[in-house]
């Protein structure tokens, strides 16, 4: 998640180191980068021009701009700037205006949010735990207030909602928009965020979703046609999207937005080619609308639908005050000079969370392995806006008043509140009852940004190779797979916890499941990953490992191609980390391999990979698990060099040869190494082939990476391929394939 520290402050002043703060509220913070929008592409209204002459006229300064395409007009500016310095112009009705500077810079902060707190993606309840965490810290701030702000009602217009899994519905009337595009303020939210600006409507509507995180319909609206219906479609309907796609929506499946009979959205995740905003669109309902997960999860799944939107309900989602729509909504048309707003239709169908919980202090203290004064816990309840009806030594009772997190009522969930506030930098854990003890290794602790950048190498790495990251409990339900695995696991016998008994000993025990869940949904290609700790029982305690496990499955299931896929980006992580030689070796008949490679450097066990058995699954499935204490072991007494990277880019080739039988791609190796050891960067045997071809024969095809240092042309390579290919007639009697 991408948060633009000026966007904060809108809502929030404080002076605090902003690395420090969210790593203290259990945000981890992976990179803050200083940007200067000036160097960023906006649209049309934004004008990059560079300040040719300045002069003063009475109290005001005369500014003479010049922009890339040679235009030239005047500014006037109540302060002084800088000559022969870059600025952003923006123009605003026929009249332009200096928004900013060359040297004027925010900071992008890259996160990663955990699912327990996914409501914390989102500025407006980011800013309030913020606000309550340096509240609880004593330190002074100021939080946005969100006044009521009175708007006319407009009853003409005639909406009726009859499906009883929509939640929440709230609608307003903008009259006399104009579409054009969004001015510099907007933009430059929208693009330090990664996201294109559209025009000033749609880049409202994904403005305020950052803000509360809320879905949004907009409709183009026209008095004479006003009727609006919500209903399940009572027949089969062909509802064609603003991108063309096409649906065929069954029976009393679906929850359809009807406009004067013709359906215009999809829940409201999809909109309809028949809904379109251009420039003939003078009135917008603007709706603010949740309807009930179960439903809009079933219509992502069923077709399989990936936006905005269904984002938002794969996280945490909700539920702000009715006032702060008003707000945001008010603040945003004003900023784009519209004005005209009027409230139409508000729906409410649920009950706001205010179940009484009870919460034992021996509960708390038992989860998070320290004793913690009940004075630190009411008080981190309170600034968290907890209401607090009784407490006495042993137990509290309060209410949940966070609309936020209505429906977050779990104690395991407010136990995850105090410990965050409280800081997990100040829990030191003891021996428990079972006289167990987690060992950590003293270099992980020492060193533990080190490592940490290792592992964001990886991660980095793996994901632009199209993988996911998953995050699973360390907790297993069945133990049918840690049997299998190792005797060795770890056991709990706890009312807390009586669900999830056994604490993991592999990583991909868990992301089994994962691949499941996507099979299930008839999803071929799964590409996913996860790094965390697992835990091997020694001696009566436990020995706490780092691994990054990854899983792949293919829609196509030929063996050779994905095990050298997942081979080649496991070298890419291997010279990612700055190793360079290392042995392999094969096993055959693992308990969880039917075939498992090993990576090894100087006796120590870095990689291990190869074909899964079949966990009574009907495709194959590829496992590569990475020893992240091991990687960092080796690298921690390793000098790594390095060297400069070539400015030419090194050339890829492939090429085929049938040979007999009894020779092997080791044979290829040694020659090809042997004969041009300065050209040649590696070799890799990409297929096998035996199919069509003589019994005595077989194909490979080897993949030629060629060094390129001084840009040479296509001669360069043909006449390295000429040596290879003859090279191998001639030692190995290979034929070249065609």
């Amino acid at each position: 998640m991408i948060f633009l520290l000026s966007w904060i402050k809108e809502f929030i002043n404080f002076n605090y180191n902003i690395s420090k703060l969210f790593n203290e509220i259990g945000i981890e913070i992976i990179s803050i980068k200083k940007v200067y929008p000036i160097k960023y592409n906006y649209n049309n209204n934004i004008i990059l021009g560079n300040i040719i002459k300045i002069k003063k006229i009475n109290n005001i300064y005369k500014i003479k701009i010049k922009t890339i395409n040679n235009d030239i007009f005047n500014i006037y500016n109540k302060h002084y700037i800088k000559k022969n310095i870059k600025i952003l112009v923006e123009k605003i009705n026929k009249k332009y205006f200096i928004v900013c500077k060359e040297y004027d810079y925010d900071y992008i902060i890259n996160t990663n949010i955990t699912h327990n707190i996914s409501y914390l993606s989102y500025y407006y309840y980011l800013s309030r735990e913020l606000y309550s965490y340096l509240k609880y810290k004593n330190i002074n701030t100021k939080l946005i207030s969100i006044k009521n702000i009175n708007i006319k009602k407009l009853n003409k217009i005639n909406l009726k909602i009859k499906s009883k899994n929509i939640i929440y519905y709230n609608t307003f009337l903008i009259n006399n928009f104009k579409f054009k595009y969004s001015n510099y303020f907007i933009q430059k939210k929208l693009v330090l965020s990664n996201i294109k600006p559209i025009n000033n409507i749609i880049d409202i509507k994904n403005i305020i979703i950052k803000e509360i995180g809320i879905p949004i319909e907009i409709i183009n609206f026209k008095y004479s046609k006003s009727n609006l219906i919500i209903k399940e479609n009572n027949k089969n309907i062909n509802f064609i999207t603003e991108n063309k796609n096409k649906y065929l929506l069954k029976k009393n499946k679906n929850i359809i937005l009807f406009y004067n009979n013709y359906p215009i959205y999809l829940s409201n995740i999809i909109n309809s080619n028949k809904n379109k905003i251009n420039n003939k669109t003078k009135n917008l309902l603007i709706s603010f609308s949740l309807y009930k997960k179960n439903k809009i999860r079933y219509i992502i799944n069923k077709y399989n639908i990936n936006n905005n939107i269904t984002k938002l309900y794969n996280n945490i989602i909700i539920l702000p005050k009715y006032n702060i729509y008003i707000y945001f909504l008010n603040k945003y048309l004003n900023i784009n000079n519209i004005n005209n707003i009027k409230y139409v239709y508000y729906y409410k169908n649920y009950k706001i969370h205010n179940n009484l919980i009870k919460l034992k202090f021996s509960e708390v203290n038992k989860l998070i392995g320290k004793k913690i004064s009940i004075k630190k816990i009411l008080k981190i309840l309170l600034v968290l806006n907890y209401k607090i009806k009784y407490y006495n030594k042993k137990y509290i009772i309060l209410i949940n008043k966070n609309l936020f997190k209505y429906n977050i009522n779990k104690k395991i969930n407010i136990i995850n509140d105090i410990i965050r506030f409280y800081g997990i930098n100040n829990i030191k854990f003891k021996n428990n009852k079972y006289n167990i003890l987690i060992k950590n290794n003293n270099y992980i602790n020492n060193n533990y940004l080190n490592i940490e950048n290792i592992e964001n190498k990886i991660i980095n790495l793996l994901i632009d190779y199209g993988f996911f990251q998953v995050i699973n409990s360390p907790f297993v339900k069945n133990n049918y797979y840690l049997n299998f695995i190792n005797n060795n696991y770890i056991s709990f016998k706890d009312k807390i916890i009586n669900k999830l008994t056994y604490l993991r000993n592999n990583l991909f025990i868990n992301m089994m499941n994962n691949i499941i869940y996507n099979i299930n949904r008839k999803i071929n290609t799964i590409k996913i990953f996860e790094i965390g700790n697992i835990y091997i029982k020694k001696n009566n305690k436990i020995i706490e490992k780092k691994n990054i496990e990854i899983l792949l499955t293919n829609k196509n299931n030929n063996y050779f191609n994905n095990l050298h896929y997942l081979y080649n980006i496991l070298n890419l992580i291997i010279e990612k980390v700055g190793i360079k030689k290392y042995n392999k070796l094969i096993i055959y008949n693992s308990k969880i391999f039917e075939t498992k490679i090993i990576f090894k450097y100087k006796n120590i066990p870095i990689i291990k990979f190869g074909k899964l058995n079949n966990f009574y699954i009907n495709k194959n499935i590829y496992l590569a698990i990475i020893n992240i204490n091991n990687l960092f072991k080796i690298i921690n007494n390793k000098n790594i060099k390095y060297k400069k990277i070539n400015k030419f880019q090194y050339f890829v080739k492939d090429l085929s040869f049938i040979i007999d039988k009894n020779i092997y791609f080791n044979n290829f190796y040694l020659l090809a190494k042997k004969k041009l050891k300065n050209k040649l960067i590696n070799i890799y045997l990409f297929d096998i082939y035996k199919n069509n071809l003589p019994k005595n024969k077989k194909s490979y095809t080897l993949r030629f990476i060629i060094k390129n240092k001084y840009g040479k042309k296509k001669k360069y390579i043909n006449n390295i391929l000429l040596v290879l290919i003859n090279l191998f007639k001639n030692k190995l009697n290979a034929e070249i394939k065609k």
